[in-house]
């Protein structure tokens, strides 16, 4: 299982200005927290409809870069052995039993290490262009040459349409067939997150 972060890959060179997100009201936050808690706790009521994750104490909020190796360690706390991936965490092995106890726990340290609302704040107008760039240009032109076949892409309006609900077209589902040591190449060769944009 792969826990993942929501948010577009795109690999850009430096050249290209990264938009500021505008600053968040308290108000704004809590009310984003408050919508992300309550979506995981929808998902993981549907997929265990008996789960009573109990009350869950805010710690402090992480950004995006550090979210993968934050949960790792608290997943470890509970009792669950994680390993670190490109946007998230996975596991292997985990026998029926424990499945559900392994979905509360990461529900948990989800709610106890939230990422930061403004790092997952609904992408402005100019951060939706600035990610169709990168992820049309600049990234899928770089997997084409390392040999993964990238289909042409949607329009810039089909994929910001499509954003809030899909997380938008990623060159990298075409990635198929390749082993980790070649993921792991491509993920170095062709950055999927630009530095310094939304936490990253």
């Amino acid at each position: 299982m792969f826990a993942a972060i929501s948010l577009a890959v795109a690999g850009c060179s430096g050249s290209v200005p990264i938009p500021r997100e505008r600053p968040l009201s308290a108000a704004e936050k809590q009310r984003l927290l408050d919508a992300d808690q309550q979506t995981d706790l929808d998902e993981l009521r549907a997929q265990y409809p008996g789960a009573d994750p109990g009350r869950v104490a805010f710690k402090h909020f992480v950004h995006t870069r550090d979210w993968p190796s934050t949960m790792s360690t608290c997943m470890l706390a509970a009792g669950f052995r994680t390993s670190v991936e490109t946007g998230g965490i996975t596991y292997s092995d985990l026998p029926a039993q424990q499945q559900e106890p392994y979905a509360l726990a990461l529900y948990r340290c989800g709610r106890e290490y939230p990422i930061d609302p403004m790092d997952s704040a609904p992408l402005s107008a100019a951060e939706l262009r600035f990610l169709y760039g990168c992820v049309s240009g600049t990234l899928s032109k770089c997997l084409r040459t390392h040999g993964i076949a990238v289909p042409n892409p949607p329009s810039e309006q089909t994929f910001a349409d499509a954003y809030p609900s899909t997380g938008g077209w990623d060159p990298y589902s075409s990635a198929t067939d390749v082993s980790k040591a070649q993921w792991a190449k491509l993920v170095k060769e062709c950055p999927p997150e630009p530095a310094g944009f939304r936490g990253s």
